[in-house]
C-alpha cells in the first residue's frame, strides 16, 4: 500500500484491506487457486466506474496472477431465438459487452473458453484441489468446491467483482481459515 509497485497497485491492496476491515476479517489468507468472478456488461453507464478502474489498471499493466474464469456472457443472440424488442432491448442493455471482453482479456481473463458457471469443468480447466483457498464468486461453482472437491471458498455475492479480481491480482483475501475442513473428498 506504500506505493512500491505504483499507485494504482496501492489502490488494489487498499481496497482488499478495505473489504477484510468491512468483514472483520482477522488477516489475510493466501489464494491458492485462479479466481473466478460474476460480472457482465449489463446498465452500461451503471458500471462506468468499473470500465474506469478496468481501464486504469490496464493502463499501468496489472494483471491476475494466474489466468482467471468469468461467468456467462449475458446473452446468447446465436442460439436462443428473440423477438426484434428483444434484440433491440439486449443490444442496448449489452452496449459495450465487446469492449468489456477486450478489457478481461487484457487484465487475465484465461481464454475465449472460460466463460462458464461450471469452472471446474476439465474442459475448462480451473479446477481446484483439496485444500485449495478459493476466490470464487459464482455460487453453485463455490458449494462444489466445498463439498465435493475439498476446497475452501466462500461466496462474495455478485456485486463485488472488484474484490474478486483485486484478490486474483494480489493472490490473497481477506478472512478467517477454516476449522472445519473435511479429511477427504466427499465423492
Amino acid at each position: 500500500m506504500d506505493g512500491e509497485k505504483g499507485e494504482t497497485y496501492g489502490k488494489v491492496l487498499k481496497t482488499l484491506v478495505m473489504f477484510g476491515d468491512a468483514i472483520g476479517a482477522e488477516r489475510l489468507i493466501d489464494v491458492t487457486h485462479p479466481v473466478h468472478i460474476v460480472t457482465s456488461s449489463i446498465g452500461g453507464i451503471l458500471l462506468k466506474p468499473l470500465y474506469d478502474i478496468m481501464d486504469e489498471l490496464i493502463e499501468n499493466g496489472i494483471r491476475t496472477k494466474e489466468p482467471f474464469t468469468v461467468d456467462p456472457r449475458p446473452y446468447d443472440h446465436e442460439n436462443i431465438r428473440c423477438s426484434d424488442e428483444e434484440m433491440k432491448v439486449f443490444n442496448e442493455l449489452y452496449s459495450i459487452q465487446d469492449a468489456y471482453e477486450a478489457q478481461l482479456v487484457k487484465v487475465g481473463l484465461q481464454n475465449d473458453n472460460a466463460y462458464t458457471c461450471t469452472c471446474y469443468l476439465e474442459e475448462v480447466g480451473n479446477i481446484p484441489k483439496y485444500g485449495d483457498i478459493l476466490s470464487w464468486a459464482e455460487s453453485s461453482a463455490v458449494v462444489y468446491a466445498n463439498s465435493v472437491i475439498g476446497a475452501r471458498s466462500n461466496i462474495s455475492g455478485k456485486g463485488r467483482y472488484q474484490g474478486k479480481f483485486y484478490r486474483g491480482v494480489r493472490g490473497f483475501k481477506a478472512g478467517r481459515q477454516s476449522s472445519g475442513h473435511f479429511s477427504k473428498k466427499r465423492f
